[in-house]
């Protein structure tokens, strides 16, 4: 092959890496479209967490989240969120080409699939559980609700802004 001149070189076939097997291909744009949902889902879960937090609080699960929730900065749980959705879905991107990404990537999907299902059964039934949310959001003004296990507490985060 013969030398090209400036930036042409960009443009030839051995400067853009090694060909995919149609296998890999298919692959590759499965693991793309499961990123997508993947960031898709990411951020409907982050939008319900700030709403949550911003008013009544909701149980944490995430120690993490929690402890930057406990903290009080909306920046730092929107940080916290992106940068693990960025930190994943690069990951997954760059080993594309493998199979074994594609399950990590359906791993990934199917667990935000369920958190979305339970953020919705969790806002079906929001409107059922007025007095356990006001006991929660701030108990020294609600007289003890039956049932409410210190666990409950410990996990029960709302940002103070």
């Amino acid at each position: 092959m013969t030398a090209m001149p400036g930036n042409l070189a960009l443009l030839t076939r051995e400067s853009r890496g090694p060909v995919l097997t149609p296998k890999q291909a298919a692959v590759s744009r499965r693991i793309v479209l499961l990123i997508a949902a993947i960031v898709l889902m990411g951020l409907a879960d982050l939008a319900c967490t700030l709403a949550y937090m911003q008013t009544v609080g909701l149980p944490e699960a995430n120690p993490i989240a929690r402890w930057l929730a406990r903290f009080g900065d909306t920046r730092a749980i929107i940080g916290f969120k992106l940068l693990t959705m960025l930190l994943s879905c690069l990951c997954l991107y760059v080993g594309r080409r493998e199979r074994r990404m594609e399950f990590a990537a359906w791993a990934c999907t199917i667990i935000l699939l369920c958190l979305s299902v339970h953020w919705i059964s969790f806002n079906k039934s929001i409107t059922e559980h007025t007095n356990l949310i006001a006991y929660l959001s701030d108990p020294s003004t609600c007289p003890r609700v039956a049932g409410v296990q210190s666990r409950t507490l410990e996990t029960w985060v709302r940002l103070e802004e």
